[in-house]
């Protein structure tokens, strides 16, 4: 009876524990998307690669975008643990970030004039960037928060459409690198992404309400 006891502690416990760590995720999510008003993410790409030594630090972030100390921790720790970042730490174990890849300043596709990333737009995305995706490079030409991209690319990979993989290199202080790929069929025919497009652009817009909160 006490070993049963012990167990149904231990379980609540541990469903409580996992509870706030979602809850905290959960939060740090909400406020990330609402710091977008003062910088986006795609300014904050733009601003970092700006920097002389290619480096960023919450007060240094906190000093120059309008965004509180505690906005820009949350932002730069989010995109690091999201494999955006590289993270260097300084003295007293302070965070210095800078970017994974290079910001690609060049001519974006055409995409629709929708808040969301339609299935045209993400097709139109894979060919523009030889069928292999960051999302850096959607938030570059799309100006999505990465929060609403990461969502909608989960969307897309659960239907089994584009899968997602990682550098197997393990170098201290560099996040592995996640590409997406474009799946078969759709890969070699965009007929069979198209013909779902109606469907599934209804979907991704329902993620990009919740996302954002919008109704």
């Amino acid at each position: 009876m006490i070993a049963v006891i012990i167990l149904m502690v231990a379980f609540l416990s541990a469903a409580g524990v996992f509870g706030l760590i979602f809850y905290a995720m959960r939060k740090q999510a909400d406020d990330n998307y609402s710091s977008q008003t003062h910088l986006t993410d795609k300014e904050l790409f733009l601003l970092i690669q700006e920097q002389p030594d290619g480096i960023m630090t919450s007060e240094r972030l906190a000093q120059t975008s309008g965004l509180t100390l505690k906005q820009a921790k949350s932002r730069l720790s989010y995109l690091s643990r999201n494999g955006l970042f590289n993270l260097h730490q300084g003295g007293f174990l302070k965070s210095h970030y800078s970017l994974k890849e290079k910001v690609d300043d060049g001519p974006s596709p055409k995409i629709s004039d929708e808040p969301f990333l339609t299935v045209e737009d993400i097709l139109l995305l894979f060919k523009h960037h030889d069928y292999k995706l960051t999302y850096q490079k959607i938030c570059m030409s799309t100006g999505l928060p990465v929060s609403v991209i990461k969502e909608e690319l989960e969307y897309f990979k659960k239907q089994k459409i584009i899968s997602s993989v990682y550098s197997t290199a393990i170098t201290p202080g560099v996040q592995p690198t996640r590409l997406f790929l474009l799946e078969e069929p759709y890969r070699s025919s965009t007929d069979k992404f198209l013909e779902r497009e109606q469907e599934m652009n209804l979907e991704l817009k329902k993620i990009y309400l919740k996302e954002t909160r919008e109704s």
